[in-house]
């Protein structure tokens, strides 16, 4: 039997991308607001962060897993805490 629970949530940002220097910013405020409810994953759909790969969030222990297109137009990506 398993003693912990883990808890997902999804969120449809439209944009994670800014246009500024700064494209952690907005994972960054989702970051926050899961944590505060206590989740431990977040599937963001509209991500439209360019290309694919992995990146931590700075000034959080969450890491980003993502997948985009070259013209930021697609993406989606898996907050993990």
């Amino acid at each position: 039997m398993f003693s912990k629970v883990l808890l997902f949530g999804t969120v449809h940002s439209r944009t994670l991308w800014d246009g500024r220097n700064d494209q952690f910013l907005r994972a960054q405020l989702i970051v926050r607001q899961a944590a505060c409810r206590g989740l431990r994953f977040v599937g963001v759909t509209e991500a439209r962060w360019p290309g694919q790969g992995q990146m931590a969030i700075p000034g959080t222990a969450w890491q980003a897993l993502y997948s985009g297109g070259l013209k930021r137009q697609h993406g989606v990506m898996l907050l993990i805490d």
